[in-house]
């Protein structure tokens, strides 16, 4: 044979060939068939790895088409696909005469434990049973499937038609089921049915009074819609209905460019702690006159009642500066050369009966009269004077 022989290539695959033999006198002769059988050879994908993207849908849903390539050199062979994606192979389904994938579950990437790329090693075999493989990447996407939902379909909240600017009249609210920037939202309101918007919408879907009410009859009701948009792309959109009854206030209130204020005893909360705050001056006044009159109480009479208690002086003093009945003393400590009668000067208080010509002092001999302060080792002397009488 000069070639291969290739059961596929070749236009002829049965071969009839007559072989003769002689030995010079007599001849003989045979035929021989040659017929060429196919044998079942190898098959091969035409990539090492395939991509595909899809989005997350729900059971049934087929993904983009791999387009595997096998080449198989055996004519008419026909393939059988079959794919193994380890722990994810049941949320996928594939044909196996095309290769093409289809979600055998529900595959929603909201739910926790929904991989966003899978990857399988799908076979190829033959009719012979001959196989080949290749790495099958799938990539799935999140998308914004899921309209934001408000609790209820529709509010219902009353106001008194006095209420103050910023009175809360109730909360909405609203959930997205979506992940991710999918599942965030922002609340808007649509007041173009009223003639003024009256009522303002928090980010977190606090309804409040943003315009006066006073002009809205009683039993009137007032409504509009509030909308949760999400950032997905495309967004969705969820809307609730929302109705405002009108109430009769307690008390009717005018609108005015004056303002009255209350004075200070108008306000009922200053009354309590004014009073209490009276009491205590009260307290404080009686406690301050009644230790002055135990200090005037114990006023001595006479200067040599100031051997008995070291504390004295302050007795003393407050005589002096009060009613100024007691007598004024000079203190020289014992150490001082004005200890001698000779030379010490008396000075009588300012008495109720001013002194007259008639009146003298007679100094007695000096009587050293001696106290210790408390705490110290320093002593003092006092001298002390009396009224001699007329003359």
């Amino acid at each position: 044979m000069t070639s291969v022989l290739n059961f596929e290539a070749m236009t002829e695959k049965l071969f009839t060939i007559t072989i003769r033999v002689s030995d010079g006198k007599l001849t003989t002769s045979s035929t021989l068939v040659i017929q060429v059988l196919d044998v079942n050879e190898g098959l091969s994908f035409a990539q090492k790895e395939y991509i595909i993207m899809a989005n997350e849908s729900v059971a049934g849903t087929q993904l983009p088409s791999p387009g595997f390539v096998v080449t198989d050199i055996d004519t008419g062979d026909s393939v059988r696909y079959s794919q193994d994606c380890g722990a994810n192979t049941g949320y996928l389904r594939m044909s196996a005469s095309s290769g093409i994938l289809t979600f055998a579950v529900d595959y929603n990437m909201d739910v926790a434990g929904k991989p966003d790329l899978i990857t399988c090693i799908v076979t190829a075999t033959d009719k012979g049973g001959l196989t080949a493989t290749t790495t099958l990447s799938i990539k799935i996407n999140e998308i914004n499937d899921h309209i934001p939902t408000f609790k209820y379909s529709s509010y219902t909240f009353y106001a008194y038609n006095n209420a103050a600017i910023g009175f809360l009249l109730g909360n909405v609210s609203a959930t997205d089921a979506d992940t991710g920037t999918n599942g965030n939202f922002v609340l808007s309101s649509d007041q173009s049915s009223l003639s003024e918007n009256y009522f303002g919408l928090s980010s977190t879907g606090q309804v409040t009074i943003q315009r006066s009410l006073y002009r809205i009859s009683a039993g009137n009701e007032l409504r509009f819609i509030i909308y949760a948009t999400d950032a997905g792309y495309p967004s969705l959109q969820g809307a609730t209905h929302v109705r405002v009854i009108v109430l009769e206030g307690p008390t009717t209130t005018v609108p005015t460019t004056t303002s009255k204020y209350k004075t200070f005893f108008n306000d009922e909360r200053n009354i309590a702690w004014f009073a209490l705050a009276l009491i205590a001056g009260l307290i404080v006044v009686a406690v301050t006159v009644f230790i002055c009159w135990r200090y005037i109480r114990d006023c001595p009479s006479n200067i040599d009642l100031l051997n008995n208690c070291t504390q004295e002086f302050r007795k003393l003093d407050c005589c002096k500066n009060i009613f100024r009945k007691c007598y004024d003393a000079e203190v020289r400590p014992e150490s001082s050369p004005l200890k001698k009668g000779p030379e010490v000067r008396w000075r009588p208080s300012p008495s109720p009966v001013p002194p007259s010509p008639e009146l003298s002092f007679q100094r007695t001999p000096p009587e050293p009269r001696s106290i210790l302060d408390e705490g110290t080792t320093k002593s003092y002397s006092f001298w002390k004077k009396q009224w001699i009488g007329n003359v």
